[in-house]
């Protein structure tokens, strides 16, 4: 059992949009989101591979929490009727669709308050040496986050239970393994929303701008891809009143990709152009039938023009 300590976040928190998020209804996969990141900052930092999401081991991982929250007891092996341990819970969601699984791992852990955030809890996995082997393990390429709101035992409508899964199948997955490792140079192409922007008002430009419009406003973004697909940019602006701006999606081919992100993204059937401000996107890839592939990618930029 995992038992967490009042420590300070990791400083890959930084990094990661909704860290420092508590769980609650409202922002369950945002939650998820932040905690694969965190998890994936602490591989990356290592020199070890970003772990990609599986679907089937998103369901294994969730339903495993929202049944301990459910039944009240906190243990990788459920209590009959109907016990099975985390190998059992991936073969009954069919995982894996292809291949052998070689091997699997699995970490837990539930908290309320400060302690049920995503930086609280993976603080808490890397300072304990199974939990740490599991997240830094060169075996792992594929992982499933499942997080449910409720400590078990105590309560069912406060704090977080997190059940995070590992695997490892032969033969291995290629697709999406590397296939948006290029993205990591986004930060530094994204710049472009500022050094780019024109404000017309004051009748500056930058870049060929016209006086008129800001249209070199744009991100250039140049990664390789293994499959064909799109990649899905989630915008959500920053700040205290933080909330879902839209999606972008953007058409990918398998192969070398140069894409531009111009700060328009659609919500509800309706396109939107970003205004003035401070923003995080969440990027991923899906493949022509919208499975996820890739490592997540989180980014931060402003917007310096209307």
């Amino acid at each position: 059992m995992l038992v967490l300590a009042l420590v300070a976040p990791p400083a890959s928190a930084a990094s990661c949009a909704d860290a420092e998020e508590r769980a609650a209804p409202p922002n369950l996969e945002r939650i998820e989101l932040a905690t694969l990141c965190l998890v994936n900052s602490e591989r990356t930092q290592r020199g070890l591979k970003p772990l990609f999401r599986n679907r089937l081991l998103d369901r294994a991982a969730a339903g495993h929490s929202r049944d301990m929250v459910a039944r009240g007891y906190f243990d990788h092996t459920s209590p009959p009727p109907g016990s099975v341990g985390p190998g059992g819970r991936m073969a009954l969601v069919g995982y894996p669709e292809s291949g052998q699984l070689i091997g699997g791992g699995e970490n837990i852990a539930a908290g309320t308050g400060g302690f049920s955030t995503p930086a609280s809890i993976v603080t808490g996995w890397m300072e304990s040496p199974g939990h740490r082997s599991n997240i830094l393990s060169r075996q792992y390429l594929e992982t499933g986050m499942g997080v449910a709101i409720g400590y078990p035992g105590q309560s069912r409508s406060e704090g977080g239970t997190y059940t995070n899964l590992f695997a490892a199948r032969d033969p291995a997955p290629t697709s999406g393994v590397t296939g948006l490792e290029g993205i990591s140079r986004v930060r530094s192409s994204t710049s472009r929303l500022r050094t780019r922007a024109c404000t017309a008002r004051a009748g500056r430009y930058r870049s060929g701008a016209r006086r008129s419009g800001c249209s070199p406003r744009k991100a250039i973004w140049r990664f390789r891809s293994d499959l064909p697909g799109a990649l899905v940019v989630e915008v959500r602006r920053r700040g205290k009143h933080s909330r879902r701006m839209g999606i972008a999606r953007l058409p990918i081919r398998a192969g070398a990709n140069r894409v531009s992100f111009r700060c328009r993204v659609a919500q509800g059937g309706l396109e939107r152009r970003l205004d003035r401000g401070s923003y995080v996107a969440l990027i991923r890839g899906e493949d022509r039938d919208g499975v996820e592939f890739g490592p997540l990618r989180t980014l931060r930029f402003l917007v310096v023009a209307s």
